[in-house]
This record gives structure tokens, C-alpha cells and sequence, in this order.
């Protein structure tokens, strides 16, 4: 059961949930706010996602991962 917890698509469920349940007032701020900060970061996802399907396609990786 504690498992299903520490599941991330879970806490994106139940956080917003116990939001609206705890402090509804908040719940158009905390979103806005959640939603503009992946926005933000989603161009920096897309470049890691995109790179790394690169090198793997490319047969780089395990260089890489013996650089590091």
C-alpha cells in the first residue's frame, strides 16, 4: 500500500484533491502556479527526452555512461 503512494501520477491526483478539500480558496493559485512551473520546465524535458533517444539511437550511450 505505501507503494501507491510514492507513486508521482498518484501525489499529481491527491495533492490538487486535498487542496480543493483542505483550502478551496487556493486551489485556482496552487494550480496556476503548478501548471505555468511545468511549462517552464517542459522545453528542458523535451531537449533531455530528444537527446538521450538520440544517443541511444546513435549507439552513444555507453560511451557516455563511461564518461561518467
Amino acid at each position: 500500500m505505501a507503494r501507491a503512494i510514492a507513486v508521482p501520477w498518484t501525489m499529481v491526483v491527491v495533492v490538487p484533491l486535498l487542496i480543493a478539500v483542505l483550502d478551496p480558496d487556493n486551489l485556482l493559485a496552487v494550480t496556476s502556479f503548478a501548471v505555468t512551473a511545468f511549462a517552464g520546465t517542459l522545453p528542458f524535458i523535451a531537449f533531455a527526452v530528444a537527446t538521450i533517444a538520440y544517443l541511444k539511437a546513435a549507439g552513444a550511450e555507453a560511451m557516455i555512461a563511461d564518461a561518467f
